[in-house]
């Protein structure tokens, strides 16, 4: 009975062995959260995240915790003041049901009994839950061929550089489960193309259900759906036989699921594929401008991408022909095939893609082993049998995990100074503050601090975020103050029927600047201001220079030079050296910028700061080196920027009448509370 177990479960095996690696691996990787607390925590132990996204599905984790969660109610905390104060039908609501990953981090927070904020923390959650794609990888890929075939394709899916970043311990983002659903439903309807039964049809619909629940894009299941009728007519079944299956599986997979998958099918073409093919509300600014800020949707190649997915980029294209071997093998394949398509696109798109390209190519090299195995079984028998295939199992595993993989840390998105700023606003500022700051920060401030932010990762390609950005290049401080009181008391909605009135959006623009659409505030407002909003200025300056007619912006981009100190006849920085006598700033390796002018800046305890020096040396970038007690910092930038409001708030903290400091803590953060139009 014994033998009768262990071979019954022994095909579970591999897959376990490789979740307990994967698992092990995440965990090793985190231990740098403890090793290095300044970096990663703030508060008493609390994480800092290494999404953005993460701290949205961590506060409606915190309200469903708090009992507070209400489905399909208005978001108290998100697209202000629109939802504050605007129209109930035009508001950005809660999700109806709770998201599950919120559910989950809920319920990891109630069985340890740890706060919200660290729970994830004390159990693994996300490394756990991206573990489990090893199983529906590895029974797809023994299923069609055999056990190398589904060990490569497990491991192309765990160690694909880009999945292993998106599942690292502090990255709370749907990216841990998206591709076990999706292939996991594949594995099944390969089951129904051969046995046809309800148990099946079950465990079909249960998993449908979960994955419309934990990422609501039903888009990515139609085309598996489809390919699976046409694999039950390659298959022999016939036309009837086919449209009677084909009824069943869209039956249990909930007709309603699949009617909204049509349309969310189509928002993603679109989006991803043909940037302003849909019609866009009016606004300001085209939408899709924004997209072209966003890194990650900006293509990187079939040769890096082979590079990330396997320990070589040659390696690459002798995984596409395993692949169209193993495609050409078996006709069940075809199933499969959206799920290629889609990781494909990695290769001239948004680079997420290769999460669900890695087991592909993980696949292919396996396919190609599998094939070597199949012939020298027949050949080998005994000690020399089971050598060949442990090499096989050694070769595998090092064409597709390169060493460089265990060694993926977390990158916090928000440094541990910021989340304690923002841990600052949570208790000192009125609970029903606005927060005026870049887009990036919105969903940190809505968790952390629980303050409505104007902008957020989830609504920001909209006219908002054209006069956020205009305030940070204004070139006075009344100009900011109109954008900030003008956007205030108009709304999202109230641009938008300014438009509609058949104004144009420079028209538009100018009045709210010219401070037309001033009231009174009918909330406190607090500018926040990071030293993040350095490296992202190249982007906020483009959209804040959006010229309506000309269709175009400005970058006008920092470049951090990192610490500072004073060298002889220059100053030494950690990204360059300034050579005050030849007036040029030397980059490593051999780069050479020729300076316009050097301003150097002090600030006093608080955070106060005045020009101490000026060296003007010829037309060309600005060097700003900014001293603070010991330590001193310095930025290349474009001349023009030390006019905007920005340079002038952040870099010296100056004193006016439209902005009072709150609080300070240069490099990292400066907030500013709004006053009252005098």
């Amino acid at each position: 009975m014994g033998v009768g177990v262990f071979l019954r479960f022994r095909v579970f095996l591999f897959p376990v062995a490789l979740f307990c690696l994967f698992f092990f691996v995440r965990l090793k990787q985190a231990e740098i959260v403890f090793e290095k607390p300044r970096l990663y925590l703030w508060g008493e132990g609390v994480p800092v995240l290494s999404t953005l996204d993460g701290y949205y599905w961590l506060r409606l984790a915190e309200m469903i915790r708090e009992g507070a969660y209400r489905p399909g109610a208005p978001d108290p905390l998100r697209n202000a003041p629109d939802n504050q104060f605007g129209e109930d039908e035009k508001k950005v609501r809660l999700p109806s049901p709770p998201p599950l990953l919120s559910v989950l981090l809920a319920l990891t927070a109630w069985i340890s009994g740890e706060p919200v904020d660290r729970a994830f923390l004390s159990f693994p959650l996300i490394p756990f839950l991206a573990g489990l794609l090893a199983f529906p990888l590895f029974f797809i890929g023994k299923r069609l061929w055999g056990e190398l075939a589904g060990l490569g394709m497990a491991l192309g899916g765990l160690f694909c550089l880009e999945y292993m970043v998106r599942t690292d311990v502090l990255r709370l983002d749907t990216d841990a489960l998206n591709p076990f659903f999706l292939f996991l439903i594949a594995y099944l309807l390969l089951g129904l193309l051969k046995d046809f039964g309800y148990r099946k049809l079950i465990a079909l619909t249960v998993t449908v259900h979960l994955f419309q629940w934990w990422y609501s894009h039903p888009g990515l299941i139609l085309p598996l759906l489809g390919f699976y009728g046409l694999g039950l007519l390659i298959s022999g079944r016939g036309l009837k036989e086919t449209a009677r299956r084909t009824a069943l599986v869209v039956l249990f997979c909930n007709p309603w699921i699949l009617y909204e998958g049509f349309c969310n099918l189509w928002a993603m073409v679109a989006k991803y594929m043909f940037p302003g093919l849909m019609k866009e509300e009016l606004s300001l600014i085209p939408p899709e401008v924004f997209s072209r800020s966003v890194s990650e949707l900006k293509a990187l190649g079939m040769w890096k991408v082979f590079g990330l997915t396997l320990t070589h980029p040659l390696l690459g294209y002798l995984s596409l022909g395993g692949l169209v071997l193993f495609f050409m093998r078996d006709r069940r394949c075809v199933i499969l095939l959206p799920l290629l398509c889609l990781g494909m696109m990695s290769f001239w798109g948004p680079r997420r893609f290769m999460i669900y390209l890695g087991p592909f190519m993980g696949l292919g090299i396996g396919a190609l082993l599998q094939l070597a195995e199949d012939i020298l079984e027949g050949k080998l028998k005994g000690k020399l049998l089971l050598s060949m295939r442990m090499f096989l199992i050694c070769l595998l595993f090092g064409s597709v995990v390169a060493p460089s993989k265990f060694d993926v840390k977390p990158v916090p998105q928000i440094g541990a100074p910021l989340a304690e700023a923002m841990g600052r606003m949570r208790v000192e500022l009125s609970e029903e503050a606005f927060i005026w700051s870049w887009w990036d920060y919105g969903y940190p401030v809505s968790q952390i601090a629980r303050k409505a932010v104007y902008l957020d990762g989830g609504c920001w390609r909209n006219s908002k975020a054209l006069l956020v950005a205009r305030s940070f290049v204004a070139k006075d401080f009344q100009t900011a103050y109109n954008l900030i009181n003008g956007t205030t008391e108009l709304g999202k909605k109230g641009i938008k029927e300014l438009l509609e009135e058949g104004k144009t959006p420079g028209e538009v623009i100018g009045e709210i600047q010219q401070g037309k659409y001033n009231g009174e505030l009918r909330c406190p407002v607090y500018w926040l201001l990071t030293g993040l909003d350095i490296p992202k200025f190249y982007w906020i300056s483009f959209f804040g220079t959006w010229d309506p007619k000309k269709s175009e912006g400005r970058h006008l981009p920092y470049f951090t030079l990192g610490l500072c100190e004073g060298r002889g006849g220059g100053v030494l920085c950690q990204r360059g050296i300034v050579d005050l006598k030849r007036g040029v700033l030397l980059i490593p390796p051999s780069k050479r910028v020729k300076l316009g002018e050097l301003q150097m800046i002090e600030l006093d305890e608080g955070d106060r700061g005045r020009i101490i020096k000026v060296l003007r040396m010829g037309g060309g970038p600005s060097v700003f080196l900014v001293k603070k007690g010991e330590f001193m910092w310095g930025y290349l930038a474009k001349p023009e920027v030390k006019d905007t409001v920005f340079h002038r708030l952040f870099f010296l903290g100056e004193e006016t009448s439209f902005f009072e400091p709150v609080f300070s803590d240069f490099p990292h953060v400066r907030i500013f509370k709004v006053k009252e139009e005098m």
